[in-house]
């Protein structure tokens, strides 16, 4: 399931009233890969949204996740990497907070594709090979299909 340019809640309530989602059997799912608060970034920045409640968001739909699926882990994969310093801060604090999570939570995994492994940057800056290049857009968050093959891969 894909939601982009929801936030977390958005895509919770997308869920719940999604009828393929809800006619999938609890007990049947054993691993579920979230990617999510990239859309809390821009909010932030610019001072339209707090990042406390962005992560209290972030917390609430993983909540709902492991108690809907009780057999499966939620790995869920850090914010990438921005375009300017100003955004990948706040990426990093979301960042802090998933890897917290998985410290809290039972079943929750933090998958981090760049400490240690930069899958999409490089010495801090954003290797923008991997994302959808969009004009109107420079700070496009979405990968392209060389992107998207390299976090399949890990």
């Amino acid at each position: 399931f894909s939601y982009s340019g929801a936030t977390a809640a958005h895509m919770k309530d997308k869920l719940t009233r999604d009828n393929q989602f809800c006619n999938i059997k609890p007990e049947t799912v054993g691993r579920i890969f979230l990617l999510c608060g990239t859309t809390n970034v821009d909010p932030i920045y610019y001072g339209s949204r707090t990042i406390d409640t962005a992560k209290n968001d972030i917390t609430l739909f993983v909540e709902y996740l492991t108690n809907r699926f009780p057999k499966a882990s939620v790995n869920v994969i850090n914010l990438l990497p921005r375009i300017n310093k100003g955004r990948n801060d706040i990426a990093k604090e979301l960042n802090l907070h998933l890897q917290n999570l998985d410290k809290q939570k039972d079943r929750v995994v933090f998958v981090d594709t760049e400490n240690n492994v930069n899958l999409f940057s490089n010495k801090g800056n954003r290797l923008e090979k991997f994302f959808r290049q969009d004009k109107e857009h420079p700070d496009n968050v979405h990968l392209n299909d060389e992107g998207i093959v390299r976090l399949a891969s890990t």
